[in-house]
C-alpha cells in the first residue's frame, strides 16, 4: 500500500508554474478566433458608444450575450487590448475554477487531492483547448460551477437555505449573461433529480426560494424591453432542441459523443473513474456530496447525450464535478493503484519525446525553404528545451514524486511540444485572418471606411479585426513633426532657410518609409517646398497647404475602420455626405449604387473556401 505526503510550497509552486508555462505559449502564437475578435470588437464598440446594454458589432446590434464584451471591456480600461490580454478572459476563469474546486476538496479531504484537483482541471485535454481560448464557454462554465457548489455549502452544510438560493441566483444571473437562458437548465434539471438526502423539490415552494427566483423572473421579463434582441434569444435556444434540424447523422452523434467526453478529461480520465465506481463508495469521505456531484454529471450527462443539437463540448462544465470527485477519491486510487499509475506519466512522456525528436529532424530538413522567422525558431528552440527537461524531470522522478505531479508534468512537455511544433507552423503557414488583413490594406487608403457586406448576414470578426490594426505608427509621428515645424516660423523660432533645411530632411523621410501607398505624399511634400522657394505661393497659402499636408500624413497612420452594412444603400445612411471613394468587401457580384461606379481591386481568391473581393466606388 502506497501513500502520499500532503501538499508542500514546492509542489504548490510547482502546479502554478505548469499552469502558466501551458497557458502563456498558446496567448500569442494562435491568431484570434471568430467568436474572439467579435467579444473584443463588441467590447470597444461598447466604450465608443457608451452603450453596455445592447452589444453592437461594426455599427449593428447583434445578438451575443454580453458577459464576455463585458469582461473585455474592463480589460480594456486597465491595460489595453491586444491578442494576449484579450485570451485573460478565458484563462483567468480557468485558473478561478481549478481554485473553487481546490477549495471545495481542501475541505472535505485534506492531502494531495486538492492539488490533484487543480492540475485537473488546468490540465485536462478540454481545459488546454477551450481555456486559452476567449469565449464564453469556460467563463459560463467558471458561474455554474459556482452556482452549484455555493448552493450546496450554503444548503446542505450550513442549513442557511436563504443565502444558498440567493447566491445560486445571482451567479445564474451571470451565467445568463454568458451563456444565454440554458444557465437555468443547467441549474435546475439536476436538482429535480436528486435523492435523498438531497431531495430539494418540497424546498422550491418556499419563500426562501420563490422570492430570489421571482426577482430572478422579473429581471428576464425586462432585460428583452432593453435589448433590442432579447426575445430572439429565447427563440434561438428553443431552435437548438428542435430534433428536425439535427437529424442528419444522429446516429453517428450518439456513438461519438461519450468517446469525446471522455477524451475532453484525458489524461485525467485515467484517475477520475473511481469517483463513479460503486467499490469505492462505501468508503467516501463525503457521500452526501460526492452524490449530489455525480448526480448532476450523470443527469447532464444522458440529457445531451439523446439531444440530437449537442455537441461533447457542451459538458465543459462537468470537468469541475468530475475534478472534484477526482480529488476526494485521489487517496483510496493511489493506495491500490499507485505503481500501475506511473506508467501513465511515462507513456505521455514518451509522446513528448516522440515530438521532440520530429519537430527536430523537420526542422533540419524545412527550416530553410519554409523561411521561418528568427523569433518563431526561438519560441520553437525555448518549447522543445523546456518539453526535454520537464520529461528528463519526469524519468529521474518517476519513484517518488506524487502520482499527480508526474501526470501534470508530463501534460505539459507534450503541450509545450506541440506548442513549438503545430502553433508555431500555423503561426507562419496558416495564419488566415492575419494574410487576409495584410493582402486587402494593400488597397486601401489609410484611415478609411470599408463596408463589409455579405449576403446571408455572414462575418468576419477576426478578419476585420486584424484590417482594423494595421496602422503604421510612424505617420503619426511624422505628422506630428510637421505640425509643430508649421508653428515654428509663426512663433518666429526659425528662419525661412532653417525651415526649408527641415522641410526637405522631413520630405526625405516620408519617402524613405517604401511604402508605395504614400509615395504621393512625399511628392507632393516636395512639390510645395519649390513653389515656396520660387515666390509661387503666399506664406499664408504655403501653412495651410502644409497644415492640410500634415493632417494626410497623421491619418496615413491611422488603421481602416470596418462598418457591416446589410445593403449597398445603406451605405448612403452611413455616409450622408458621399465620399469620393469608399470600399466594399462583398463575395459574390459587384456592388450596384446610382452614387458610385464600381470596380474590383483585389485579386484574393479562396479564402476558407468562400471568394471574397474588394471593390473600390468612386464617386460618379
Amino acid at each position: 500500500m502506497h501513500t502520499e505526503s500532503g501538499a508542500s510550497p514546492t509542489q504548490v509552486t510547482l502546479l502554478i508554474g505548469a499552469f502558466l508555462l501551458l497557458s502563456v505559449p498558446a496567448m500569442f502564437l494562435p491568431e484570434l478566433s471568430h467568436e474572439e475578435a467579435l467579444y473584443a470588437t463588441i467590447a470597444q464598440e461598447m466604450q465608443q458608444n457608451n452603450d453596455f446594454v445592447t452589444p453592437h458589432f461594426q455599427g449593428s446590434a447583434i445578438l451575443v450575450e454580453p458577459m464576455c464584451a463585458w469582461v473585455l471591456s474592463l480589460i480594456d480600461m486597465a491595460v489595453g487590448l491586444n491578442e494576449i490580454t484579450i485570451r485573460l478572459v478565458g484563462i483567468l476563469p480557468t485558473l478561478l475554477l481549478a481554485l473553487i474546486c481546490m477549495f471545495t476538496v481542501r475541505r472535505v479531504a485534506p492531502g494531495c487531492g486538492a492539488l490533484a484537483t487543480g492540475a485537473a482541471v488546468c490540465s485536462s485535454l478540454a481545459a488546454i483547448r477551450i481555456g486559452v481560448v476567449a469565449e464564453n464557454d469556460m467563463l459560463f462554465a467558471l458561474f455554474i460551477n459556482a452556482a452549484w457548489i455555493s448552493f450546496y455549502l450554503l444548503s446542505r452544510e450550513r442549513k442557511r437555505w436563504m443565502y444558498a438560493w440567493s447566491t445560486a441566483h445571482l451567479l445564474l444571473v451571470c451565467a445568463l449573461f454568458t451563456g444565454g437562458i440554458q444557465a437555468l437548465f443547467f441549474f435546475y434539471f439536476p436538482l429535480l433529480l436528486m435523492r435523498q438526502p438531497l431531495k430539494v423539490i418540497r424546498r422550491l415552494w418556499k419563500p426562501e426560494h420563490l422570492f430570489p427566483l421571482a426577482v430572478l423572473v422579473v429581471g428576464m421579463i425586462c432585460w428583452p424591453q432593453l435589448v433590442q434582441w432579447g426575445e430572439e434569444e429565447v427563440v434561438r435556444v428553443f431552435q437548438e432542441f428542435t430534433p428536425a434540424e439535427h437529424a442528419v447523422g444522429y446516429l453517428r452523434r450518439v456513438i461519438e459523443f461519450p468517446l469525446r467526453a471522455v477524451i475532453g478529461f484525458v489524461p485525467w480520465a485515467f484517475l477520475a473513474w473511481p469517483g463513479f465506481c460503486a467499490a469505492f463508495h462505501p468508503l467516501e469521505k463525503n457521500p452526501v456530496l460526492c452524490q449530489y456531484l455525480r448526480t448532476i454529471i450523470y443527469s447532464l450527462f444522458y440529457f445531451f447525450w439523446i439531444i440530437p443539437a449537442s455537441d461533447a463540448k457542451v459538458l465543459l462544465p462537468l470537468i469541475g464535478p468530475v475534478a472534484i470527485l477526482l480529488g476526494m477519491n485521489y487517496e483510496l486510487l493511489i493506495r491500490r493503484y499507485s505503481r500501475q499509475l506511473r506508467m501513465l506519466p511515462l507513456a505521455l512522456s514518451g509522446i513528448a519525446v516522440a515530438g521532440i525528436i520530429a519537430t527536430a529532424v523537420t526542422g533540419v530538413l524545412k527550416v530553410s525553404t519554409w523561411q521561418v522567422p528568427t523569433p518563431m525558431i526561438l519560441v520553437t528552440g525555448g518549447c522543445m528545451l523546456a518539453a526535454a527537461g520537464i520529461v528528463t524531470a519526469v524519468w529521474l522522478n518517476r519513484r517518488k514524486a506524487p502520482v499527480w505531479l508526474l501526470v501534470a508534468g508530463s501534460v505539459m512537455a507534450v503541450q509545450l511540444t506541440a506548442v513549438g511544433s503545430f502553433q508555431v507552423y500555423n503561426r507562419h503557414k496558416k495564419s488566415h485572418s492575419r494574410n487576409f488583413a495584410e493582402n486587402f490594406s494593400k488597397y486601401l487608403l489609410p484611415g478609411v471606411t470599408v463596408y463589409e457586406l455579405i449576403p446571408g448576414h455572414d462575418i468576419y470578426p477576426s478578419e476585420c479585426y486584424y484590417l482594423e490594426r494595421l496602422g503604421d505608427p510612424r505617420f503619426t509621428e511624422l505628422g506630428e513633426r510637421l505640425e509643430k515645424l508649421k508653428q515654428r516660423p509663426e512663433q518666429g523660432l526659425i528662419g525661412s532657410v532653417d525651415f526649408l533645411k527641415e522641410l526637405l530632411e522631413l520630405t526625405r523621410e516620408v519617402e524613405r518609409l517604401g511604402d508605395p501607398r504614400f509615395t504621393e505624399l512625399g511628392e507632393r511634400l516636395e512639390k510645395l517646398k519649390k513653389r515656396h522657394e520660387q515666390g509661387l505661393i503666399g506664406s499664408v497659402d504655403f501653412r495651410k497647404e502644409l497644415l492640410e499636408l500634415a493632417r494626410e500624413v497623421v491619418v496615413a497612420g491611422l488603421h481602416p475602420r470596418v462598418v457591416r452594412i446589410n445593403d449597398i444603400a445603406e451605405i448612403k445612411k452611413k455616409n450622408p455626405y458621399l465620399a469620393k471613394k469608399v470600399y466594399v468587401i462583398g463575395r459574390h457580384r459587384m456592388p450596384v449604387s446610382r452614387f458610385y461606379e464600381w470596380h474590383e481591386l483585389s485579386d484574393i481568391t479562396e479564402y476558407k473556401k468562400i471568394k471574397l473581393r474588394l471593390w473600390e466606388g468612386v464617386r460618379r
